[in-house]
């Protein structure tokens, strides 16, 4: 276990060597987003198919035909504004497989599936004065599976049998609280840029923290313009990124080495999320699903069975988030959060209710390392408190008399960017219950 830590460590040195003399001391946590409001959407499309024959000794052969198909969309939205804060994450896909094999002795067997799932994160936060806030969240997921399976004997009846699974739930966060979290990384940024220019000698010099701000804001404002074609809105980014430059007088001469430096940064430097600032909030969550199981409901058989159960919790506590930028490589990010609430269960019969009254307690720290535009680096820790106060059902009979669980993980990922087509990324996690 040493000599892989070990080795893993002189991965990470070799791969975050490089270094940044000119590094200017620039304090992340003092700039502060303009009105921003960002938005994408993500399409893919995916397409198998595969048919193979063998043919064995005299008459006998097998053949074998599979085709797939996986289509997803994925759609972010982020609002910053002195009066809202928005984030949305919705996500689609959908996957169709359908798979035939013959074997030589005439057996055929079939399989159709149908997945398709829905999921998504609304997060809404409308501030007042003194950074007071109230939040209206919406997260909800609906997974579908449906699977059917055939089988041909040469000889004798057929087989058949189906299932299809699905549930659905939805959460309803409301919160109030104190505090506010911005994005900086467009902070971060501007000052690889201006490091990396002055790196190789084209700045007229030391440039202020006020003069790094103003570059940092308009990065965030040039990346707020939209364009249906990526490379006009490239032209667009590189022409107001250097007319700032020469305008405030940052570029001591115009040359390849200049231009090749800023479109490379302007590229690969901005993609590592920073935040900065800090919030405590009260919180009442509600939760609803339901799960429902059928097993050959479609089809033409009486072996068929269906059950379900619906579940329900309420939670009300606290949240305690804070992210710090330590300096221009180093984060720190702590999250904390206390919950009391109950958990219902109620199944299929409609008879059978399990009350499950708890508290929880929560603790996650982590620490980010960014070196490098293209290295990032994040170990972090959680801290995990469960405690069941009593488990009733409908009666009000007492099913336990409650029990404690105490849980504790670390993780660690460590990512190397190439290119858009090659990554390079570490991941480990250990947990203990």
């Amino acid at each position: 276990m040493k000599k892989a830590t070990g080795i893993l460590a002189l991965i990470i040195l070799l791969v975050c060597g490089h270094g940044y003399a000119q590094e200017n001391e620039f304090d992340l946590s003092d700039y502060k987003l303009p009105y921003l409001k960002r938005s994408t959407l993500d399409l893919n499309f995916g397409l198998r198919g595969q048919n193979d024959y063998r043919l064995f000794y005299g008459d006998a052969d097998e053949n074998t035909n599979k085709f797939n198909n996986q289509i997803s969309a994925y759609y972010s939205f982020y609002l910053n504004s002195e009066e809202y804060q928005r984030e949305y994450d919705v996500r689609f896909s959908n996957y169709l497989h359908y798979d035939k094999n013959v074997t030589y002795d005439r057996l055929t067997n079939k399989t159709r599936g149908w997945s398709p799932s829905l999921n998504g994160n609304l997060v809404n936060r409308k501030y007042f004065e003194n950074v007071r806030f109230l939040e209206y969240d919406v997260a909800f997921n609906h997974n579908t599976d449906l699977y059917r399976s055939y089988t041909y004997p040469w000889q004798g009846d057929e087989n058949e049998s189906g299932r299809w699974f699905h549930s659905t739930g939805i959460s309803l966060p409301l919160k109030m609280g104190k505090g506010r979290i911005e994005q900086v990384q467009d902070a971060r940024h501007a000052v690889y840029i201006y490091d990396e220019l002055a790196a190789i000698n084209r700045v007229s010099g030391q440039k202020s923290d006020e003069e790094i701000i103003q570059l940092a804001q308009l990065i965030s404002e040039i990346k707020n313009e939209r364009f249906f074609d990526a490379r006009l809105k490239r032209i667009y980014q590189l022409e107001a990124l250097d007319s700032f430059l020469v305008a405030k007088d940052f570029v001591l001469d115009y040359d390849g080495s200049y231009f090749a430096v800023l479109n490379d940064y302007w590229q690969n430097s901005g993609l590592q999320i920073r935040e900065s600032g800090e919030r405590f909030s009260l919180a009442m969550i509600p939760t609803y699903s339901r799960h429902v199981y059928k097993f050959n409901y479609f089809l033409p058989t009486e072996e068929k069975s269906e059950s379900y159960y619906d579940f329900f919790s309420l939670y009300a506590g606290a949240e305690f988030k804070r992210e710090k930028p330590i300096n221009l490589t180093w984060q720190n990010s702590i999250n904390a959060h206390a919950y009391v609430g109950f958990i219902n269960r109620i199944y299929e019969d409609s008879d059978n209710v399990t009350r499950s009254p708890n508290a929880q307690l929560g603790f996650r720290q982590s620490f980010g390392y960014y070196p490098n535009s293209r290295t990032s680096a994040i170990l972090g820790y959680n801290l995990q408190y469960y405690q069941v106060l009593d488990t009733r059902n409908d009666d009000d009979t007492v099913l336990s008399t409650g029990g404690f669980g105490f849980g504790a993980a670390t993780d660690l990922s460590v990512n190397y960017y190439i290119s858009p087509q090659f990554r390079l990324s570490f991941t480990h996690h250990l947990s203990f219950h």
